[in-house]
Formats: C-alpha cells, structure tokens, sequence
C-alpha cells in the first residue's frame, strides 16, 4: 500500500504567494513602468496558454491540471479560462499599476521635498562665485561652474519633466 502523500500548506506559501510577493516588491523597487494598457500582454499570453491547453486535450493528452479537464469537466474548465483571463488577470495588473503609481508618488514627494535644499546649494554656489573670494578659488566655485551644476540639476533630460 502506497502511503497518502499530503500536501502541506507551506509548499502552497513558498510557491505562489513568496512568489508574487518577490515580483510585487520587484514592481517596487525597479524602473519599469507600468501601464494600464499593458493588459493586453498578460491576457494573449493565458488566452495562448489555454489554447495550447485545449489542443493538447483535442490531441488525446490527459491534462496537466484537474480543473482543464474538458472531456470530464467542460464547465469548470471553461469558467476558469473566463475567470483568469478576465477577473484574475485585470486585478493583478491593477495591483502592479497601483505599486507602480504609489513608487512614483513617493519619488515626486521626495524630490519636492529636498527640491528647496538643492536650491539652497546652488544660491550658495552663486553667492560664493560672485563674491570677491571666488576670484581666489580654484575652477569649480567661479560662476562658470556653479551655472553648470544648476543645468545639470534642473535641465536634466532625464525626468526634467516630472518633477520641474
């Protein structure tokens, strides 16, 4: 007699929340941008995805999963194609949209927040360029200097138009 395998609750944990947990956090903290449009990309990959499934099953293979059983459980098999495709996937990609929205919530507030001490420093550099101290000082305090690090603080291309 074969014993019962039993599958344990923490198999369940590791494989697919710690997963979408790691890929949320990763929403989080890296450079993609999200969008809403986006949605198209997930949707064809589980539309293809099931209808490999359902090629497979018309061929004669048994299916991998017990809830893609066509021949044996029609209904629930085609409810779980409309229910991923079109509740499951939309709410996640919200939620990746939200995690991406919140991150770029928190930049902008961030920079606002210190915009005024980067202010503070350049005014600083100019005031210490055009005073007659500056003459005396090597390259980087004269007024040449100071005008290129505010272009290269505020003129930016990159992300100039978000936070100026």
């Amino acid at each position: 007699m074969q014993p019962k395998v039993v599958c344990c609750f923490s198999d369940d944990i590791n494989f697919y929340v710690i997963n979408g947990t790691v890929m949320m956090i990763d929403v989080f903290v890296s450079n993609i941008t999200i969008r809403l449009l986006h949605l198209v990309y997930p949707a064809v990959y589980y539309i293809g995805f099931y209808m490999f499934h359902v090629y497979r099953w018309a061929s004669g293979f048994t299916p991998g999963y017990k809830i893609l059983d066509y021949g044996n459980f029609p209904g629930l098999a085609v409810s779980q194609i409309f229910i991923v495709v079109f509740v499951l996937c939309p709410a996640l990609h919200c939620l990746a949209y939200g995690i991406d929205t919140l991150r770029w919530r928190i930049l902008i507030t961030c920079f606002k927040r210190h915009r005024k001490r980067l202010i503070d420093v350049v005014n600083a550099a100019d005031a210490l360029a055009s005073s007659n101290v500056a003459s005396k000082l090597p390259g980087p305090y004269r007024s040449d200097r100071a005008n290129a690090v505010r272009s290269n603080l505020f003129n930016s291309t990159a992300g100039s138009s978000l936070f100026v």
